[in-house]
């Protein structure tokens, strides 16, 4: 279960407010790409799949290299998630960035690996191993995965067409047709995967502002106040 409820949880709220604004930024151009269903389907994967690396890659660390410190250290965030969806956004693109104000542009499919020796240099305490795996997980995605997928995809289109006698062709175009029309909706799923992450962060400052809300209708002393019917009323 670690593998992910650990995308939840992270250090402090600057680390949850900057990975939610990086998740929005990138989810608004992959959903749109994909769908929302297709999309939701591509977080969850790369959240089992780039955790997965990192436990992977810290357990042959630890038994063939004798380094442990990877294996028992501590990894929380939706970084390794970030990674990924950048690695797949970035693929195929000609297009060139500048980050953080460097003077000069990285092409996007190196922005990651660039991205990744950043934030190492400017936050040393940064999951590296995570980070990384987030990466090799985007890869994995793009070289393996997919292309398995639409092989299987292909594969099955040829072994059940089935004439449709409504539309007068074969129920795989139709399929295919009605899901692109739902990945040219405009949909806002990761916004709500945003506001989610943020309300679930902050349960502890919203705790601490129903006390003092509390404290102040009733007008008694701290000392002499029930906490406990506080949360229960509050919360």
């Amino acid at each position: 279960s670690r593998l992910i409820t650990s995308a939840l949880f992270h250090v402090d709220e600057l680390h949850l407010f900057y990975n939610l604004g990086s998740f929005v930024l990138k989810g608004s151009k992959l959903e749109r790409r994909y769908g929302s269903v297709r999309f939701l389907g591509l977080v969850s994967l790369f959240t089992i799949l780039s955790h997965g690396l990192v436990v992977a890659i810290a357990s042959v660390l630890r038994s063939r290299f004798h380094s442990p410190s990877a294996y028992y250290g501590h990894s929380v965030g939706l970084s390794a998630v970030i990674f990924a969806l950048k690695v797949v956004l970035s693929h195929g693109s000609m297009e060139v960035y500048s980050i953080a104000g460097l003077p000069f542009t990285v092409p996007a499919k190196y922005v990651a690996w660039v991205e990744l020796l950043l934030i190492q240099m400017v936050t040393p305490n940064a999951s590296f191993l995570g980070h990384l795996s987030g990466i090799g997980a985007g890869l994995l995605y793009i070289y393996a995965l997919q292309p398995l997928w639409k092989l299987c995809r292909r594969r099955w289109y040829h072994a059940h067409r089935t004439p449709s006698r409504f539309y007068g062709d074969s129920l795989g175009t139709v399929l295919a047709a009605t899901l692109r029309q739902e990945q040219k909706r405009v949909s806002y799923f990761h916004i709500f995967v945003g506001l989610a992450f943020i309300c679930y962060g902050l349960r502890t400052p919203l705790a601490s502002i129903g006390q003092i809300i509390a404290r102040r209708l009733d007008n008694r002393p701290d000392d002499d106040y029930d906490w406990t019917n506080i949360r229960t009323r509050f919360l």
